[in-house]
């Protein structure tokens, strides 16, 4: 998020700023969200800044009554829906990571953010999982 926040900076097109801009102020927004009582307020305050920034980026373009300055809020849009898929989308991923001993049985459960509950079971190294 910060990585597109800072490329943002050095584009000349406002497309591609405003597209950046979207995706670092709504990816980091919602990390905040979910990270809010550990480290999740300097996120929430990183993502307003954004969204302050894309306003600003997105404000000469609305002023003058150019046809671009319409596109480039529906490209800062996208990037947000892009940033909020791809974390929901990792998160759901990172949920489903288990390592199986080698010499050993186990079993658990667990519910995955988009997909529901699952049970796994690992028999001496083999990963089971079932939904």
């Amino acid at each position: 998020m910060a990585i597109c926040a800072a490329l943002s900076s050095g584009v000349s097109a406002a497309r591609w700023r405003a597209l950046l801009l979207g995706f670092s102020a709504a990816g980091l927004i919602l990390l905040g969200f979910f990270a809010i009582f550990s480290i999740g307020l300097p996120l929430m305050v990183a993502g307003v800044l954004a969204s302050l920034g894309l306003i600003n980026a997105l404000r000469p373009a609305r002023s003058s009554g150019e046809p671009s300055g319409k596109a480039s809020a529906a490209v800062a849009a996208g990037g947000a829906v892009l940033a909020v898929v791809v974390l929901l989308l990792g998160l759901s991923l990172t949920e489903l990571v288990i390592r199986c001993p080698a010499n050993r049985i186990e079993s658990g459960s667990g519910a995955v953010l988009l997909g529901g509950p699952y049970q796994y079971s690992c028999d001496n190294g083999k990963l089971t999982i079932s939904g």
